[in-house]
């Protein structure tokens, strides 16, 4: 069995670029579901934004959870859930009454330097759980890095293959 260290794109916002359009997420539920199964997820650490963190961590809820977060759960889901249309509160309260959760430890100049704190942890606490051999890497997004600011998912990808990681892609796309 494999731990899984996760993450991926936020639904897309309001006339944001298709990225993880909001008609796909059954698509890619699906997808997820089939690549944790592929892989013999036994357990999953990742963050919990409206997206493809939250679908995972729902999809593995039968299983062990560890969500690492940047900052305290409230502000989490004002930053990172509550600005996406549908019922991602829900599942991110249902999410994190349930998993284990973590708050990455420190005092960041910036949101950007608690996220990519945040990255590093996520890869970490898996790494510590299953070793690099029994960790898997999944990155869910639609394959291309974001020019218009700091694209952690990208990130997330390049920092799994540094620590020798077998990295597997889940699309966000048809």
């Amino acid at each position: 069995m494999t731990v899984v260290a996760l993450a991926g794109r936020r639904v897309d916002g309001p006339d944001a670029p298709a990225r993880f359009p909001a008609a796909n997420v059954g698509l890619v539920r699906e997808r997820l579901a089939r690549k944790l199964a592929d892989v013999g997820a036994r357990t999953l650490v990742a963050s919990a934004a409206a997206g493809a963190d939250l679908l995972a961590l729902r999809l593995m809820e039968d299983r062990s959870r560890i969500v690492v977060l940047p900052f305290d759960r409230a502000r989490f889901e004002a930053s990172s859930v509550a600005d996406r249309p549908g019922s991602w509160v829900d599942d991110f309260r249902a999410t994190i009454a349930t998993a284990t959760v973590e708050i990455v430890a420190g005092r960041f100049a910036d949101d950007d330097a608690a996220y990519a704190a945040t990255t590093e942890q996520i890869l970490r606490r898996a790494i510590e759980l299953g070793g690099a051999d029994g960790t898997v890497g999944v990155v869910v997004w639609e394959g291309a890095a974001r020019h218009d600011s700091v694209d952690y998912t990208a990130m997330f990808g390049r920092r799994a293959r540094e620590l020798g990681l077998r990295v597997e892609e889940v699309s966000t796309l048809p």
